[in-house]
């Protein structure tokens, strides 16, 4: 089933900055870290950083980025306060640090600015633009969508995909699975069951636990994955006043795609629930664009896709890795080109081919470079990644000569997405070559 709701690569552009965004099931770490902010050093609201610019102030904001996430599955009986003072002090002075310290920086400054403008609107006369929030919130609200689908999560950063006889295939991060047409063949099956049952058998094959979300849509599933990780499950009813209630009591960090400067934007706002989100509309309708605002009314009525993507609909494939500084060119260019090898294997093993290729540089200084290159054609071969992000690199080389000492880097990243089964020719037909043999 198709679903409105938009890529998250879609609001990663249209944030421009404020946050990082993440698919689902995407494999491609953030340029950023996602899962620091304190719970106990929770983000200045939007006044007191225009009211004022102390260390303490600003201590605050940064300690936000650096440390540990309150929401974070398993977090619960930790000494956070103590944790946060720990890696604060340790970090101090580091390149790390000081990178993080530079950007909290500029976050600050764009917050600053949208106060400015929230003040301002909130002295205006906005009833025709309530009246349009109005229209807008049911015609979104028009595309429920209501199955049931289910997420599963583990407890030790390995999970396994799921097919529809609960068959398991490779290893990955997160997987889901659709099981509104099982159960409606199986009225006799409670959903909790069978979900245990997949859950008992995951471990019995691989000894690995797995925590489950089960959920009218994959985003809530996803979120209700966590609650009780590592070894449990969260069945959330498909009732509309189930929703809500859960919704009232759901941080707005818990959402996927919602990280850690859009919880610092919209907590300064006054929204802190997912449900708090539905009292701000209008002003979320003036400070944001289109496609963040429809986002948002999303998220506040819990509304998520209910399509279950197959192999070959995978967004993007990569690897990366991380290394002690290196400033020779040679060695970049051969880290380069093995990395160009372990992302062609990995393309072998899983039969797909791709358009856009982009390479991710680290700086020692931790700041970080992505760039991509969109080809006219499919390529998955070692020599076509490495010809394609050679350029790529070199631009990054010779920028760093400009420089005092040139580049040098703790990590690169390779990544092939706009992607495509290899079983498919350019046109999106089958080949015919593919197909298995017939019977006679």
């Amino acid at each position: 089933m198709s679903s409105s709701s938009h890529d998250p690569t879609e609001l990663e552009a249209e944030l421009d900055g404020w946050d990082e965004l993440v698919e689902y099931d995407s494999d491609w770490d953030q340029e950023e870290p996602l899962e620091e902010a304190s719970p106990s050093l929770a983000s200045p609201s939007l006044a007191d950083e225009k009211n004022g610019d102390s260390d303490g102030e600003k201590d605050a904001s940064l300690k936000a980025r650096l440390l540990i996430n309150p929401n974070k599955a398993g977090t619960d009986g930790v000494d956070r306060d103590k944790i946060n003072k720990i890696i604060y002090e340790a970090s101090k002075g580091s390149p790390f640090f000081l990178n993080e310290q530079r950007r909290d920086q500029a976050i600050t400054e764009r917050i600053n600015e949208l106060l400015a403008k929230a003040n301002e609107l909130r002295a205006m006369d906005l009833s025709f633009e309530n009246k349009v929030v109005k229209e807008k919130v049911k015609v979104i609200e028009a595309t429920r969508e209501v199955g049931r689908p289910m997420s599963l999560d583990e407890g030790i950063n390995n999970t396994l995909n799921v097919h529809a006889a609960s068959t398991l295939s490779k290893y990955d991060s997160v997987a889901y699975l659709d099981l509104t047409e099982y159960m409606k063949g199986h009225p006799d099956r409670d959903v909790a069951e069978v979900v245990e049952e997949l859950r008992a058998e995951i471990h019995r094959r691989t000894r690995l636990t797995a925590s489950a979300g089960i959920a009218p849509n994959k985003m809530l599933a996803k979120v209700c994955s966590d609650v009780n990780k590592p070894n449990g499950q969260k069945l959330l009813s498909q009732d509309q006043a189930a929703i809500d209630e859960f919704l009232s009591q759901l941080p707005i960090r818990k959402v996927p795609g919602i990280g850690r400067v859009s919880e610092r934007v919209l907590q300064a706002l006054g929204i802190k629930f997912c449900t708090d989100l539905r009292g701000h509309m209008v002003l979320l309708y003036k400070l944001f664009s289109p496609i963040m605002f429809e986002f948002f009314v999303r998220v506040s009525l819990g509304i998520g896709s209910t399509h279950v993507e197959s192999e070959w609909e995978r967004k993007s494939i990569s690897t990366e890795r991380t290394f002690s500084t290196m400033s020779d060119p040679k060695a970049m260019y051969e880290k380069l080109r093995e990395l160009s090898q372990s992302l062609a294997e990995d393309l072998d093993r899983t039969k797909l081919k791709g358009r856009t290729v982009t390479l991710k540089l680290k700086e020692a200084s931790f700041r970080v470079y992505t760039r991509a290159k969109t080809v006219d054609r499919f390529v998955h071969s070692a020599d076509d990644l490495f010809t394609i992000a050679k350029p790529i690199l070199a631009t990054a080389i010779a920028t760093g000569k400009e420089k005092d000492g040139g580049l040098k880097i703790r990590l690169m990243g390779l990544r092939l997405s706009a992607l495509s089964s290899r079983e498919l020719s350019e046109g999106g037909i089958i080949r015919v070559s593919a197909l298995p043999p017939r019977n006679v």
